[in-house]
Formats: structure tokens, C-alpha cells, sequence
């Protein structure tokens, strides 16, 4: 086996290396992920958030069918990318943070205004004014607009046609496996409500008085693991928040993609909605793999690009920006 070693550099936290199986295609690491598949569903209801995450499920109005799972995926074809919503990609701090965040909510709202103002929107989305502000968020964020809410799939093998569009000079492409219920149970999550096309959970990370390293690979060297769960709960103790998790039935790339979007949500947002993502970076499972000249084909031909990214898309052309 081939192992790829990952450093994280993280405010509060120090540098620390992580190794990761590398496997030699995108088609050898979704093999691998779909045998791990099952596997993570059954580990999934001995957690302590299992029965929130399944009340949530019950309780979420016009989720997709495809979004009943614990497990999300997410592919990115550059390992230096963060797992970071693109409202928060920045390096900034301080004044200059509140700056780059308001200029980007800005843009957000731009976009929006630009989908939902147009007078073709009902064609394109049937029932497009009845769509919540959060389902409304993640329409634009899909095409574009930079949000707070994260973009997953249901399904590695549309995740790996996007980790292997080796659009960089990385040679290495990573898939991420996020179990839904294991980051509930870090994160203390507690009640569920209803929210339009999903379900919202509240999270008491304050409550939670285990903090356990949940990334399937050890760090190197493992002492820096008391490093991981310091920062984690130093993280969790200051925060009060949502988690949400929501999908749009009605556009019909979304549902393609298997999409769902990811909020996690705190006051004020800025320098510690950030170190919420960061912990979710760290203990996500990854899959990386190396880039080939052909790229990946999926076994499922509904999954091939010009499915996921139709050029005839009408709602891609009401004056959004490309999707990252």
C-alpha cells in the first residue's frame, strides 16, 4: 500500500500530519468507499447521536428520497482546498474577516437576486416561490454564489467525477466521507425540528464530556492526537449552534448530483464558525487517490459529467457565476 501524508495548519491548533491510504485511481478509491458502505451504516446506529439523526430524518419535510443516509460525500481534485464553505475560504481575520464576509454576502445576495428575480424562474423550478430562505441559499450557493452552506452528494461515484477533474497541478484528488451521525455525535446534537426540504438539529457541544478522535487513520506521530481533541474541545465549549441539513427537489442538477447542502450555523459566524469547519476537516474520512490522464468514469451512466453539469441548464444562465 501507498500512503499519502496530509498536514493541517489550523488557527489554535498546531501543525498536524495525518496518513492516509493513497490508491492509485478515482475507480479504486469509490471501490473502496462502497466496501466501507455498509460497514459505516451499521457502525452508524451504535452512536450516540442515532437517534436524533433518525428523528430528524422523520420529522424533515420534502427531503429528497436520496438524502435518507448518514453517510455525504464531497470530491475535490486539490488537497490544499479546506472542507470550507466558500463564505469562509479566506485568511483574513479581525476587521478585515467582517470585510471579506460582508463582501461575499454581498455576492451571495447578487446571485440570488439574479435566479429568483427572473421572470423564467417558475419554468425552471416549479413551485420556486415556495422555497425557503435556506433552500433558496442553497439553490444559488449551487451555482455559485459564495454561502455558508457546504455542497455534498449522496453518492461517492459523483463525488470522484468531481475529484477527477484535475483542474490544478495537483497530482492527488481526494473524496471525503462524512458520517453524518458520528459528527452529531461529537457535536452534542440534541433536538430536531422541521425546517422546509430537510431537517435542523440543535447542537450542545457544552454537554458533551467525552471528546473522541474519530478519524479512521492515527496521526503521525499519534501524540498529536491530544493536540486534535484539545482543540476540539476547546472549539465545541464556546459555540452555540445549528446544524441543518437541506436539499431542493424541484432543480433538477441538484437532484442529479444526489446534492444536499450542509449548514452549520452560530452567532456572529466569522473566526469560529470556521474552527467548526476545520474540526470537520480533521475527523472526516478520506479517500485519496492518484489523477489519471482519462479521468474517472462512473459505473452508473446517470453519473457521467453531461448528466451532472447539462449544458441546456436554463437556471445557469440567469447571470450566475460557474460552480466551484
Amino acid at each position: 500500500m501507498v500512503w499519502h501524508t496530509q498536514t493541517y495548519r489550523f488557527p489554535s491548533l498546531p501543525a498536524v500530519r495525518m496518513v492516509y491510504p493513497l490508491y492509485p485511481s478515482a475507480a479504486a478509491a469509490v471501490e473502496a468507499i462502497q466496501q466501507h458502505r455498509a460497514l459505516e451504516w451499521e457502525r452508524s446506529k451504535n452512536l450516540p447521536a442515532w437517534l436524533t439523526f433518525v428523528c430528524g430524518q422523520e420529522v424533515a419535510e420534502d427531503l429528497p428520497p436520496y438524502a435518507r443516509t448518514p453517510m455525504v460525500y464531497r470530491g475535490q481534485s486539490d488537497p490544499s482546498w479546506p472542507l470550507m464553505p466558500t463564505l469562509y475560504r479566506t485568511p483574513q481575520s479581525g476587521e478585515d474577516l467582517q470585510s471579506e464576509l460582508r463582501s461575499r454576502r454581498a455576492q451571495h445576495a447578487r446571485v440570488t437576486a439574479s435566479i429568483f428575480e427572473n421572470p423564467m424562474i417558475e419554468a425552471a423550478i416549479p413551485g420556486a416561490s415556495d422555497l425557503s430562505d435556506l433552500q433558496k441559499e442553497a439553490v444559488a450557493r449551487h451555482y455559485g454564489a459564495p454561502s455558508g452552506l457546504l455542497d455534498v452528494t449522496c453518492e461517492p461515484e459523483v463525488a470522484a467525477v468531481f475529484a477527477a477533474k484535475a483542474s490544478t497541478e495537483s497530482e492527488v484528488g481526494y473524496i471525503y466521507a462524512i458520517n453524518l451521525v458520528e459528527l452529531l455525535s461529537l457535536a452534542g446534537a440534541s433536538t430536531s425540528g422541521r425546517i422546509r426540504g430537510g431537517y435542523q438539529l440543535a447542537l450542545w457541544p457544552a454537554g458533551v464530556t467525552e471528546i473522541r478522535y474519530l478519524a479512521p487513520n492515527p496521526p503521525d506521530p499519534p501524540t498529536e492526537e491530544t493536540a486534535i481533541i484539545r482543540f476540539a474541545a476547546e472549539t465545541w465549549k464556546r459555540v452555540r449552534m445549528t446544524f441543518s441539513l437541506v436539499g431542493v427537489q424541484n432543480v433538477a442538477r441538484i437532484n442529479a448530483q444526489k446534492g444536499v447542502f450542509i449548514a452549520m450555523l452560530e452567532t456572529g459566524g466569522g473566526p469560529q464558525a470556521r474552527d467548526m469547519w476545520h474540526l470537520l476537516d480533521i475527523v472526516s474520512q478520506k479517500y485519496f487517490f492518484r489523477h489519471t490522464v482519462d479521468g474517472y468514469t462512473p459505473d452508473n451512466s446517470d453519473f457521467c459529467e453531461d448528466n451532472l453539469l447539462p449544458l441546456n441548464d436554463p437556471i445557469a444562465h440567469m447571470g450566475c457565476e460557474d460552480p466551484d
